[in-house]
Order: structure tokens, then sequence, then C-alpha cells
């Protein structure tokens, strides 16, 4: 994929985005955007961290890109990082094919 795109797979998500596939990004990124601030999610995606990437998959039935997590985790403040570097990550879908807004209403 390309910046501002998710990487491949079907349900927009995937390890494709920023290249950065590696687990250790993976914890980072959810760190920041479970306990972060908008100024640690802007230095993780200047430095290549990959907002399409699958994040979780905590019931072996749902992976979330950064979109779902902000939206699900009620981070406002990180969604408009991500809506800045990416607007088109709001369409993104998970495993289930639940957008980030399906998470937010949760």
């Amino acid at each position: 994929g390309t910046r501002g795109q998710p990487g491949g797979g079907s349900g927009g998500g995937g390890a494709g985005a920023g290249g950065q596939g590696s687990s250790g990004s993976r914890i980072e990124l959810d760190t920041i955007l479970t306990t972060g601030s908008p100024i640690e999610l802007e230095g993780a995606l200047a430095a290549g961290a990959d907002w399409g990437q699958w994040l979780r998959d905590t019931d072996g039935d749902t992976r979330t890109n950064a979109f779902h997590i902000a939206c699900a985790e009620g981070r406002p403040d990180l969604l408009q990082v991500l809506l800045s570097h990416a607007p088109r990550g709001v369409d993104t879908k998970d495993k289930r094919r639940r957008t980030p807004m399906h998470h937010a209403a949760e």
C-alpha cells in the first residue's frame, strides 16, 4: 500500500501502509492509541508507524487498525491526528466488516 491508504487484505487493513509490520511497532502504536497523547501519535506516524496494520485480534475474530482503536477508546484527539495523515482511514473495515464508527458507538 501507499502512505495514507491501508495495506493489503480484504477489510481495509493490513501490514502495508508504512511498510511496518513488526510486533514492536504494533505494541507501541497500540499503547499510544490507548494511553498516549496526540504528540506521541504524530511522532510515531512521522517515524513510519503503519496506521493501517492490524493491531488487535483479541478474540480471534476481530482485527482492528488504529482508526478502530482510537474510536473504541473514545479518543477524538487521536482520531484527529489519524485523519490528518489518512482521511480515508475512517472508511476502513475490520475483519467483521465494521467501520471505526461502529466501534465508537459500542
